[in-house]
């Protein structure tokens, strides 16, 4: 039988289908690791959030018993506004770990789609392959019949009467 003659695309067609399942792997490997820094930062952020009142009393404590300056009380609400700073800088890491965490999901759910995409356009060569291979061995089969019903039979010069007399 001759070899398939779209042969070399399903090649090309089942490397770019493993290929597409490497990226779904990728993928699902960095949107783990964004949900882990998600995790993280939260966490950062929700001590934080405790620690902070704790500070802001203890800075509090320090200037409470004591007569005030104007530059002890400047120096209070810079130590206290620079606390609340360092919260926000806390919640806008956690805001860009979301935006990764999802531009994440937008990519898995990409690569499966572009996988799926893969997957079918190797199945419908692969199909056309089958159907191929069926329709070359049945006419390979028909030749082959066909030559030899073009081979003449050979008869025997016996003569059967002869034979059993």
């Amino acid at each position: 039988m001759t070899e398939y003659p779209l042969g070399a695309l399903l090649r090309v067609r089942k490397i770019r289908e493993d290929h597409a399942q490497n990226e779904l792997i990728k993928t699902k490997a960095k949107l783990k690791e964004a949900e882990k820094q998600q995790r993280k930062q939260e966490t950062r952020l929700n001590a934080y959030k405790k620690w902070r009142p704790k500070r802001e009393g203890i800075l509090y404590k320090k200037i409470s018993h004591k007569k005030l300056h104007k530059e002890d009380l400047e120096e209070f609400k810079t130590r206290v506004e620079n606390l609340i700073e360092r919260e926000k800088d806390h919640e806008q890491r956690l805001e860009k770990r979301k935006e990764a965490v999802k531009k994440a999901e937008d990519d898995v759910a990409q690569a499966r789609t572009n996988l799926i995409e893969a997957s079918k356009r190797t199945q419908k060569i692969q199909e056309h392959k089958e159907i191929w291979e069926e329709d070359a061995k049945r006419a390979e089969e028909a030749f082959w019949e066909k030559e030899s019903d073009d081979i003449p039979q050979k008869t025997s010069n016996v003569d059967m009467n002869s034979v059993f007399e």
